[in-house]
Formats: C-alpha cells, structure tokens, sequence
C-alpha cells in the first residue's frame, strides 16, 4: 500500500516526466492509475493514453529485434522450460504471426509470464517492422484505454460518493482490486492456453 501511495505520489509531483519511465517498467497496471489521475485533473487523457502506449512500445521494439538479430537456438533455449513449452509452441507462434497477426498480439501482451518471449518470436518469424508495429498499436491502445478509462471512472464514483458514504476509498480500491484481479485472471488463461497449445 506504501509503495503504490508513493508512485501515486511519484506521478503527482513530476506528471510526465515521470509517467514515461515507469510506463515503459509496468505500464497495464499504472494505466489504471493515470486514469484515476486523469479524473483529478493531473493529466490530460488523450496525452497520458499517447504517453503510455510510448513507454510500451519501447520495450515491445527492443523484444522484436532480440527475436530478429538474436539467434534463434540460443532465445529458445533461455525462455524454455523443463516442460519444453517454448520449443513446442515456436512452430506455431511462427506460423500465427504470419496468418492472424492482430490475435496473436492479443494473446503475446496477454500471456502472463509468456508474453516477452512470445514478442520475441514476433521477430523471429521475420514479420515486418511496421506490420508488427500496426497490430503492437491496435492491441495497445485498446488494453491502455480501457484501465485508463475503467481508472477514470472509478474517479468519478470516487467524487460522486464521497459526500454520502464515509469509507469511499475502501469501496473505489476493492472495485479497482477486482477489476485488477479479473485482468489477471484473463492473462493466466491466455498462459494456460499457449501451455496447452498442442504440438
């Protein structure tokens, strides 16, 4: 609780300048929070969303180059695990990238825990650059507003209750907690379904 008070606190005092940083560390969970920021009047909407999906563009680029200049043998061997999930699924990542680019964006930012290899292999498919940025851009901005807009509107209730209900931060934080946990919910079911992905 401290430490999400303090990068609360973090993003208050220095607004943009912090937001890129800290966006390109954990941007989907921070978007919730800008949202709720933007309500509050610390930032502007549509420039936060623009800056948020910056700082996710950044590391997504840098897992498509190591998966186009990195060698292919080598990733593999360093994201497998003792199940072989990676080396199974290469195959088919390879050929989904190729035929159902917009899907298998959804599922790679999705995948908990899969999700920078699954990038990766964006890359060693061979996929063009602008390709991948195109769908990188249609997934991202609609996983961003959405937290930002589910963020923005646990601010508004913030506001609106506030006057009628004493423990209104407790009532807005277990939205936010649940809405959280659904979110998590959803990327561990698209982890278990690469894990089950037959060969």
């Amino acid at each position: 609780m401290n430490q999400a008070h303090s990068i609360l606190e973090f993003l208050i005092n220095y607004r943009y300048v912090a937001l890129l940083p800290l966006a390109i560390l954990e941007g989907p969970i921070l978007s919730l929070a800008v949202g709720f920021l933007a309500h509050l009047g610390y930032f502007n909407f549509a420039l936060a969303l623009g800056v948020m999906i910056l700082g996710d563009f950044i590391p997504d680029t840098a897992y498509y180059f190591i998966g186009y200049w990195g060698d292919k043998d080598v990733l593999i061997r360093k994201y497998d695990t003792q199940s072989k999930i990676v080396s199974k699924s290469i195959g088919h990542f390879e050929k989904f990238w190729t035929e159902h680019p917009v899907k298998t964006m959804f599922i790679s930012k999705l995948a908990y825990g899969l999700s920078t290899f699954l990038l990766i292999t964006a890359g060693i498919a061979r996929m063009s650059y602008r390709k991948f940025f195109t769908q990188a851009f249609i997934v991202t901005i609609f996983q961003y507003g959405t937290l930002m807009v589910v963020g923005y509107y646990l601010g508004q209730s913030y506001e609106s209750a506030a006057p009628y209900v004493k423990n209104t931060g407790i009532i807005v934080s277990a939205v936010a907690v649940v809405f959280l946990v659904g979110y998590f919910l959803l990327q561990k079911y698209m982890r278990n379904k690469i894990i089950n992905m037959e060969e």
